[in-house]
């Protein structure tokens, strides 16, 4: 027998699009039960994801460049929504989530069609073009930022809330543990990290900062992408700096609070991550996404003291070292940041977006915006 999965997550593509969708699922069903997730089927989503969804790769185009693709776009759009609403009959899905990215319209336009509940999730400050699209036409957006909603349409504005970015449970879970990444207890820690794909541009800067960080005894933990993991870790290494180099790691939690400081990308999922266990940061916004997305989302927590920010075009490894030794040399300054950042942190995230979810399946809760 087919096993039955009420809640469909919709999109990703990267792990900040996919693990707030995981969390809130955790949240929304009884213990044990999977959600579907229509995705782009991706390998390293599958990692991602692991046993926490049952994956359905969809043909789910992304937007056409050219006016000369439309045609072969809207082909293949049409076959993947009738796909989606196929599966989410035989699956008597009755709510789908929309996590953002292209995969995410076929399924969202199918809840739309067969009259589910279909509820988006906008993790940053400037909203995404499918969940523009999508909350246009219908769907309900659970935003991150109050600063995203001016960008939604206006019957989007009325059918949105502001309830925070959810986080996984094994994040808000995670302990201090030095010894666990071979690093001493007493001495500052940085990590570097790149979201779940790493970051080139930070890998670089850290390439060439190793000599300064050693000199001001500062250790690192570094998740650097798959690409550069050896590179990184043999010029630590021959810096003489103390660092655990990964390309990608599961415990998160652990390594944010095991790290004094951060220095990341902007995405609004790590945001989430670095206010809800109140870390202390040097953002650099990844600088090539047409909306810059992500300068949007460091100004609130620049604004808010939470935060330093580095455009990337200025990021180098003097530039790092520098940053990184003025803020790890004062534990004052490195608190009042601590403290901005929890000050913007929802950790109970996941359950408002399940408790609205809820309300949307039993019919309610259709309007209105909550802080």
């Amino acid at each position: 027998m087919i096993p039955v999965r009420t809640l469909a997550l919709a999109g990703g593509g990267t792990g900040g699009h996919l693990f707030p969708g995981i969390a809130v699922a955790k949240s929304y069903l009884p213990p044990g039960d999977r959600p579907l997730l229509f995705g782009s089927g991706r390998a390293l989503e599958s990692r991602w994801v692991g046993e926490a969804a049952e994956a359905i790769a969809l043909d789910a185009p992304n937007l056409p460049g050219r006016l000369a693709d439309v045609p072969r776009y809207v082909l293949r759009l049409a076959r993947a929504m009738a796909g989606s609403l196929r599966i989410l009959g035989a699956r008597r899905a009755r709510l789908v989530v929309g996590l953002g990215g292209f995969a995410s319209v076929a399924p969202g336009l199918a809840a739309l069609a067969s009259r589910r509940p279909l509820l988006l999730l906008e993790q940053n400050a400037v909203p995404g073009k499918a969940n523009r699209l999508l909350s246009a036409l219908g769907g309900r957006v659970a935003a991150s930022f109050a600063d995203a909603l001016p960008k939604l349409s206006p019957g989007a504005r009325r059918r949105a809330r502001v309830l925070g970015n959810p986080v996984r449970p094994e994040v808000l879970a995670g302990r201090r543990d030095p010894a666990r990444y071979g690093l001493a207890p007493d001495r500052p820690t940085l990590l570097v990290t790149g979201g779940s794909q790493g970051a080139g541009a930070l890998n670089r800067a850290l390439l060439t900062a190793g000599e300064e960080l050693s000199r001001a005894g500062v250790q690192v933990l570094a998740l650097t992408g798959v690409a550069d993991e050896e590179p990184v870790r043999e010029r630590l290494r021959a810096s003489g700096v103390r660092a655990f180099v990964a390309a990608f790691r599961p415990d998160m939690g652990d390594l944010y609070r095991t790290a004094d400081l951060v220095l990341a990308r902007a995405g609004g999922t790590t945001l989430a991550e670095l206010a809800v266990l109140g870390r202390p940061s040097i953002l650099v916004p990844y600088a090539h996404h047409g909306d810059r997305h992500q300068d949007r989302n460091a100004e609130v927590f620049a604004r808010a003291g939470a935060a330093r920010i580095v455009p990337e075009g200025e990021l180098t490894g003097a530039r790092l070292a520098r940053e990184a030794t003025d803020l790890l040399g004062s534990a004052d300054v490195l608190g009042t940041m601590a403290a901005a950042a929890l000050s913007l942190g929802v950790p109970d995230a996941a359950e408002r977006v399940a408790g609205w979810a809820k309300e949307l399946v039993a019919g309610r809760g259709g309007n209105g915006r909550a802080g």
